[in-house]
């Protein structure tokens, strides 16, 4: 699919009903999941109150700091809370401490492609860093 409303016609659609890329203007109020991406049980709901709880535990955990800048002595703050596994692929992870990690938006960033879902080379050496406890 590609979205309608971008003047980039070849640009495809990132699993909603819109376009996501920064070029495009047209953003809806909510967005909504298009009918090829249906939404499934591995997707979080990033808006619950459960989630708004954990993700403040784990920026307190880690003292408001980006751990994958911190791990090369760079003092960054942390905004965004990261799945090393991901939701998508690793539900039963989605609320586990280890798997979490505070991260800049940047950073954030860094670790996934945006119009595949998938993780860049950085999150899949972070995910791999990232040892499930037995």
């Amino acid at each position: 699919m590609q979205c309608k409303q971008c003047p980039f016609n070849n640009v495809k659609m990132c699993g909603v009903n819109f376009c996501v890329l920064p070029h495009c203007l047209y953003k809806p109020k909510e967005p909504v999941l298009c009918k090829a991406t249906p939404r499934h049980k591995g997707m979080m709901d990033y808006h619950s109150p459960r989630w708004k709880r954990k993700r403040a535990h784990i920026l307190k955990k880690h003292k408001y700091m980006c751990q994958e800048s911190k791990r090369y002595g760079k003092r960054i703050d942390a905004d965004t809370v990261h799945h090393a596994w991901p939701v998508d692929d690793y539900p039963e992870y989605a609320w586990c401490d280890w798997n979490l990690i505070s991260l800049s938006n940047t950073m954030h960033n860094r670790m996934h492609d945006r119009c595949t879902n998938k993780l860049t080379a950085l999150g899949e050496e972070l995910r791999k860093r990232t040892k499930i406890p037995e």
